[in-house]
């Protein structure tokens, strides 16, 4: 059963969260940003290792350790979503993890009511659209993605907000299978 999102704002650090336990490590929707020792997952760059759809990994199932997903899951089609979370926890071992983070939807739209003449705040709910896969589809709130890694199957999960460098307040998850 998820638990309820924290009310508290958690600083995070992608680069430091390690696998805790052996196998393969996935960094899906990677970019530019290739993680060492990963398999980096990213159909819309040509540099990642693997061109794979996130819906559809060709991995076994139970042979993965951890799924690290940063600034990606927003640009999925929302109803393709529980299914690529589904996705997930299939190839995740049992006790791999998932984590994930997205821009926060409620405070993205309060972010640009309140710079309205900045034009550069809509990539936070838009996304920058500089190429096919750089399209916002979908904004989340922590509840609902919390609800929707409960309904994939994951038991553990963790869901919180977070700021980086920026006033942008992100939503970040922690899912165990």
């Amino acid at each position: 059963m998820p638990k309820k999102p924290k009310d508290r704002v958690v600083p995070i650090c992608f680069g430091d969260i390690n696998p805790t336990m052996p196998g393969l490590c996935l960094n899906i929707g990677s970019g530019d940003q290739k993680i060492p020792g990963y398999i980096n997952v990213d159909p819309h760059n040509p540099n990642s290792d693997a061109p794979w759809f996130a819906h559809q990994l060709p991995l076994r199932d139970c042979s993965v350790a951890m799924i690290k997903s940063y600034q990606t899951i927003e640009h999925f089609d929302h109803e393709q979503f529980p299914e690529i979370l589904r996705e997930w926890f299939r190839v995740l071992k049992p006790g791999g993890e998932l984590h994930m983070n997205t821009p926060d939807i409620i405070a993205s739209c309060k972010l640009v009511a309140e710079h309205a003449n900045q034009p550069w705040m809509l990539a936070r709910i838009f996304g920058n659209q500089s190429h096919g896969g750089q399209f916002h589809r979908w904004g989340y709130t922590a509840q609902e993605l919390s609800m929707l890694s409960g309904m994939a199957g994951f038991a553990n999960v963790l869901a919180a907000q977070y700021k980086e460098i920026d006033e942008t307040m992100w939503i970040y998850i922690k899912a165990t299978r």
